[in-house]
């Protein structure tokens, strides 16, 4: 009985740890490559100017990113 609950306990520890480490590369969160390709300048003026630029994302996660903004250091 004694071999059998030892067995059971082992068993439960061994999934427990495993889940363990599912859960924390799930939850590991790495940051996504950004790299800027294009700049046109759609228009320029005195007072200012517009640019549109285009950039190249890289998400090396296993999970979406969704955003409606995204700030970037050029």
């Amino acid at each position: 009985m004694l071999a059998t609950a030892s067995r059971v306990l082992g068993a439960l520890l061994l999934v427990t740890l495993s889940s363990c480490a599912t859960l924390r590369n799930a939850l590991t969160f790495e940051k996504p490559q950004v790299d800027l390709q294009k700049i046109n300048v759609t228009s320029l003026g005195l007072s200012g100017g517009t640019l549109d630029l285009v950039f190249d994302v890289y998400n090396p996660n296993d999970y979406r990113l969704r955003s409606t903004r995204l700030e970037v250091d050029l």
